[in-house]
């Protein structure tokens, strides 16, 4: 297998092309790295509101359960 470039900076220079080249790298994992964490916090504000409903429910259910009930059916 024979190298493709003798130094890093020829490496890094990718033939006259490294800016284009690095700052498209640059720009993907941002973008990778945006969407990740965007989609990890949305998922645990759905969690949070999620449980926070379950216990609101859950509270309903159980003042219902112990409140007396009319003999009119109200």
């Amino acid at each position: 297998m024979v190298p493709q470039f003798e130094t890093i900076s020829e490496f890094l220079a990718m033939g006259g092309h490294g800016l284009y080249v690095w700052l498209s790298y640059g720009s993907t994992v941002l973008v990778l790295a945006g969407s990740y964490f965007s989609l990890r916090f949305a998922r645990q504000r759905q969690l949070e509101q999620l449980r926070w409903q379950a216990s609101t429910n859950t509270s309903d259910q159980q003042q219902t359960a112990h409140s007396p009930k009319s003999s009119n059916g109200v």
